[in-house]
């Protein structure tokens, strides 16, 4: 059964996206929102927090939780999606697990 785990707080304020990416199975995703789309940034120590991620798990991030702070230069690991994507992510895993 997949997942989709959904990251709402900075990487720079918490760790849960580093609870997320080492819970997170090949199968599941992970969904940026809110301030967690900071960890969507094109950054050195975020490469080595990402290099945790088990292989095809995917990311996106919100693109207007993007948007709304202005932040460019994003990994080109994570997809930028829209609200109607996230329902679609939703309807697509089994479990939704939200990290703060």
């Amino acid at each position: 059964m997949s997942t989709l785990h959904i990251v709402s707080t900075s990487p720079f304020d918490s760790n849960a996206l580093l609870s997320a990416l080492k819970t997170a199975s090949q199968d599941d995703a992970i969904l940026l929102i809110q301030n967690g789309v900071y960890a969507a940034i094109e950054a050195p120590h975020m490469s080595v927090m990402m290099a945790l991620a088990p292989s095809g798990l995917r990311m996106y991030a919100l693109a207007e939780d993007v948007d709304a702070r202005a932040l460019h230069g994003l990994t080109q690991h994570i997809t930028k999606i829209g609200y109607s994507d996230f329902v679609t992510l939703v309807c697509e895993h089994h479990n939704s697990v939200s990290w703060n």
